[in-house]
């Protein structure tokens, strides 16, 4: 081969620059699935910042993690890098691509590395990768739509009876073991965050929750967060795991929060929200405290989305 060249000389480039020679590439691909691996020669000396180039989840900006664009398949756009596996391009030599062994003598390492790189298919149809510059598309969104079936006391209802001409025959029910349920639509809500920088985390975002369980949202949701509107999205709390990284930059956190959005508008058209409650006889209506105060202190819970360090 024509390693042995000045890497100046080598033909092919990464996006970055890096002089890379290609040695081969398969794949395979299925109805959906698909997957695909090349091998390149880089020089030692160009290995952190291959590595750099290629990995999945690079620190970008200073608040979260933000997964820089990852490399393509060339020539594929919807592949992107899974890993990379790096070695000695000669069996009989080892490698010092770190500098371990500053002061050895010429010729005991090999200058010239192996890499393996490894694609699969991207998160997006299109191949893009979310946009660096908007947090939200980040964010993982999943939710649960269902009912609660209230069973309050019934107060200024009727039996009613069909007549066969046509009308009706209706009587008050006075029998306080009669029970019927109440619908409450609701919609549990699950968002998570893949990597957000730990001290950003502890110094910044977890104080923000702490002060914002069993709140509901004083403005209207975010477009991004589907936009429910005020006092229907209340947090209920959040999940973390830390997962320390060879990276600079030390270790990060992924994020699960919940919430439950109470938002849908009753027979008359009126909104009804957290801070509405089932009036036997009545409707929904709200409860205030003796001193006028709704019963769910409020904040502007768009703030837990902000995660770019201030």
């Amino acid at each position: 081969m024509s390693v042995n060249l000045p890497k100046s000389t080598w033909r092919l480039r990464t996006d970055d620059g890096i002089p890379i020679k290609s040695l081969s590439r398969k794949g395979s691909f299925g109805r959906e699935d698909a997957s695909a691996s090349e091998v390149l020669i880089i020089k030692a000396e160009d290995l952190s910042a291959f590595i750099s180039e290629y990995s999945t989840r690079p620190f970008e900006g200073t608040g979260i993690l933000f997964p820089k664009k990852r490399v393509s398949l060339p020539g594929l756009g919807t592949l992107k890098v899974k890993g990379v596996d790096w070695e000695s391009n000669d069996d009989g030599l080892p490698i010092d691509p770190f500098g371990w062994d500053p002061d050895a003598p010429e010729g005991t390492y090999c200058q010239d590395i192996k890499v393996t790189v490894a694609y699969q298919p991207s998160e997006t149809p299109d191949g893009d990768e979310p946009d660096e510059d908007n947090p939200s598309s980040w964010l993982t969104i999943s939710a649960s739509a269902s009912c609660q079936f209230l069973s309050p006391p019934l107060r200024k209802s009727k039996w009613r009876s069909v007549y066969t001409g046509g009308g009706f025959d209706e009587v008050e029910i006075k029998d306080p073991d009669v029970q019927v349920p109440i619908v409450c639509p609701m919609i549990e809500w699950s968002m998570s965050w893949p990597q957000i920088n730990h001290e950003f985390f502890k110094n910044t975002l977890l104080t923000r929750m702490r002060n914002s369980i069993g709140k509901v949202n004083s403005a209207a949701m975010n477009d991004g967060l589907y936009g429910a509107p005020q006092y229907t999205f209340q947090f209920l709390g959040w999940s973390m795991s830390r997962d320390l990284s060879w990276r600079v930059g030390g270790p990060s956190v992924k994020l699960d929060m919940k919430f439950l959005e109470k938002n849908f508008k009753d027979k008359n058209d009126q909104q009804v929200t957290h801070y509405h409650h089932w009036k036997p006889g009545d409707g929904w209506k709200i409860i205030v405290d003796s001193g006028g105060s709704f019963l769910y202190p409020s904040t502007n819970l768009n703030n837990l989305f902000l995660i770019r360090a201030e």
